[in-house]
């Protein structure tokens, strides 16, 4: 009685850790970051299909490579990223994947969370995330270029605002030439409510995308408009 009692809890045993592992597969198989898992020699022991994917390796090939090993064609300036006591700091960094032409590259960025023991004590290996950020850096670089170029269509219609305004303070006009330099002084301000709007337009249409929420029918002019 007492055997088929320890035969009935090694069978449920069995069962919890089968389940476990399963619920496991499924959640690294619901995650659209790649994940890779090494143990404490830097040695690859799981994969994602994501790291698969992203890498254009077999699980099977990866499970027989060290991180280390992966990494060093796409990031060589990392010298170390075997989580060992007592290193047990999160490494971050990012790297290029390169695609099949330069402007298909993309950047990756790679965190990496040192994984302990039972008790907390020992670093047993570590857990890699690789998170495509390449999206958001090409929206940044964009972003960056149209703020540079509207800063620089912004000092046009200020400067004309401001040197026409002074004039008019500092010197006396005919009737006829102070509606000539306000009337151009309101044109400029037209032309500087126009450049601001559409610097508004861009930074809502950026948060949206960072976002992933396009609302319907309002993809122009989401931004607060400065009335001209």
């Amino acid at each position: 009685m007492k055997i088929e009692q320890t035969a009935k809890d090694l069978q449920d045993s069995l069962e919890l850790a089968r389940g476990a592992a399963q619920s496991l597969d499924v959640l690294l198989g619901s995650l659209g970051d790649g994940l890779l898992v090494t143990d404490k020699s830097d040695r690859i022991v799981q994969v994602n299909k994501a790291a698969e994917k992203l890498f254009g390796i077999q699980a099977k090939e990866l499970v027989s490579m060290t991180l280390q090993g992966l990494l060093a064609g796409y990031a060589p300036d990392v010298i170390d990223l075997k989580i060992v006591e007592p290193a047990s700091d999160v490494r971050r960094f990012e790297m290029e994947l390169p695609g099949h032409a330069p402007q298909e590259n993309r950047i990756i960025q790679v965190t990496s969370l040192p994984v302990y023991d039972s008790v907390g004590a020992k670093i047993e290996g570590a857990v890699t995330l690789f998170h495509d950020v390449s999206r958001e850096r090409e929206l940044d670089r964009l972003k960056s270029e149209f703020f540079n170029a509207a800063a620089h269509e912004l000092r046009t219609p200020l400067t004309s605002i401001r040197g026409f305004s002074e004039l008019l303070l500092e010197r006396n006009f005919s009737e006829e030439e102070q509606k000539k330099f306000l009337l151009y002084i309101n044109q400029q301000s037209k032309q500087l409510t126009h450049i601001i709007n559409e610097l508004l337009d861009v930074s809502s249409e950026t948060s949206q995308d960072l976002s992933g929420s396009h609302p319907p029918g309002k993809t122009k002019n989401a931004g607060k408009q400065v009335e001209g």
